[in-house]
């Protein structure tokens, strides 16, 4: 059947695509039909000549990617494969390019899983897990006798440049940072007899290094015996959990040493994590967000570190104005408060920190908040004086307001007032002003000078002024004065 020959096998066909052959003389090659049907294939060489009957291995009637840790058969794999290769103990690798990764068929039991590759185009992660690490069209893939896999993959910043990376025969892995004293989610590994014998342990697995007692096998997980004497079969492999607790902050590193037969001597599984301290409750008591004080006024700044653990917050805090530290670091007292107290000589909007040190059972913090600091309004003076003309009903009265302080020369507008009436308002000049009233009534007043400060002097009034209006004469109706005789005032005239 043609149909068969020209769609089932590379070597029929004439279009290049994912081949090779198992110890057993077993043909493999990779299918695809568009984007819906991908799956790698298996037929004796005598059906491949004989009897074009074909078995699935990996993927099915969907492209994409799924499966890990279940059946080949039931996972999906993507439209575009590299090279297929085996190991001596028949388990089957395939450089799955669509999805950025290195998959492993395990021969005896037919999982899949990601042995390298994140699944994002890229090139990172060397000297880290495998799995973690970014991969960029990896069309090519070996394995040794040794079970070290061997990947060729682009490197897309270099253009076409390519790279041989290798994936070692220990493992490895980072746990995400862990709180100290509390345990992780397990992270479970697969140990893999990749070659043609059984492998024995010689010795108890143990963990060593830094930090060993911070990581313990979880028992839920784990399906390898781990102990002298126990073997895994050719092609088989098991799963080990291993648990994180760390005993203190910072990096933290274990390896769990593995004695066998085989020939490196020992398996490793390299382990490294983060410990993390909780914070603590921190918060100012004083002074209170957004206050306001005068320059030259004394402020206490005061902060509370507490925690509802049983283990209290012990070490220092660090206060701040603008970044600026305010004295030495202040030791916690026994109840978890510190204090300091600091004083602003200039005006401006400040913000407050306090930074705690953290100890070997807290991480560090840090609380901030906003003061104002105002300028301290200095005493002014406000001089009212009439102008030396006296007063008459028939004209305005006049004055001069002088307004002065020690620190600086005020600014803004005087209003003259005579009771409660405003008579006028002026601005200041040079901190003076003239100011002018229109004609009174004949009488006593009482005139003030009101100032209405500005950014650094605070309001003031004058002391009062009294003044007699004297009464209106004819002279102020806008007539001729009186005459006697036809003889205008203010001459006088004698008739004998």
């Amino acid at each position: 059947s043609l149909w068969y020959l020209t769609n089932q096998f590379v070597y029929s066909s004439g279009s290049g695509a994912s081949f090779a052959v198992d110890g057993s003389d077993n043909l493999y090659n990779f299918y695809n039909w568009g984007t819906t049907t991908c799956y790698i294939q298996e037929e004796s060489l005598y059906q491949a000549e004989y009897s074009p009957v074909a078995k699935r291995v990996a993927g099915g009637s969907a492209c994409g990617f799924s499966g890990d840790g279940g059946q080949a058969r039931s996972a999906e794999i993507s439209n575009k494969l590299g090279q297929i290769a085996f190991d001596v103990a028949g388990n089957l690798y395939f450089a799955d390019a669509g999805n950025q990764r290195i998959r492993r068929i395990d021969a005896a039991t037919g999982i899949i899983s990601t042995i390298a590759g994140s699944g994002t185009a890229g090139y990172s992660g060397d000297a880290g897990a495998a799995t973690l690490a970014t991969l960029s069209n990896p069309t090519g893939v070996a394995v040794d006798s040794q079970g070290q896999v061997y990947i060729l993959s682009n490197v897309p910043t270099a253009g076409p440049t390519q790279v041989v990376r290798k994936v070692g025969n220990f493992g490895f892995w980072y746990f995400a940072p862990q709180l100290k004293g509390s345990t992780s989610a397990a992270k479970v590994f697969t140990v893999a007899n990749t070659g043609n014998s059984v492998m024995t342990l010689s010795a108890n697995a143990f963990f060593a290094g830094n930090n060993p007692t911070e990581f313990a096998i979880d028992p839920a997980t784990t399906s390898c015996a781990l102990t002298a004497g126990a073997t895994l079969a050719a092609g088989r492999s098991c799963n080990i959990g291993v648990f994180f607790k760390p005993a203190a902050a910072g990096n933290r590193g274990a390896q769990l040493v593995i004695p066998t037969n085989t020939i490196t001597g020992t398996n490793s599984i390299h382990l490294g994590g983060t410990g993390t301290l909780p914070a603590p409750t921190m918060t100012i008591t004083s002074p209170t967000g957004g206050s306001s004080v005068k320059t030259g006024v004394t402020v206490t700044f005061a902060v509370s570190v507490t925690s509802t653990a049983t283990t209290k917050p012990t070490g220092t805090v660090t206060f701040k104005a603008n970044s600026a530290t305010i004295g030495s670091p202040v030791t916690l007292s026994s109840t978890g408060t510190a204090s300091t107290v600091f004083s602003e000589p200039s005006a401006a909007s400040y913000t407050l920190s306090a930074v705690y040190s953290g100890d070997a059972n807290y991480a560090t913090a840090t609380v901030t908040e906003s003061l104002v600091v105002t300028t301290v309004a200095a005493p002014v003076k406000v001089n009212l004086t009439p102008a030396a003309t006296p007063l008459s009903a028939c004209s305005p009265a006049s004055f001069t307001v002088q307004v002065s302080s020690s620190s600086g020369q005020p600014t803004g507008t005087v209003q003259l007032k005579s009771g409660a009436s405003v008579l006028g308002s002026k601005s200041l000049t040079n901190g003076a002003a003239s100011l002018t009233a229109g004609a009174m009534a004949a009488g006593s007043h009482t005139f003030t000078a009101n100032y209405s400060g500005d950014s650094l002097h605070p309001p003031a009034t004058s002391a009062p002024v009294t003044l007699t209006v004297p009464a209106a004469t004819a002279s102020c109706t806008g007539g001729n004065p009186p005459s006697v005789g036809g003889v205008s005032s203010p001459h006088r005239i004698s008739l004998r």
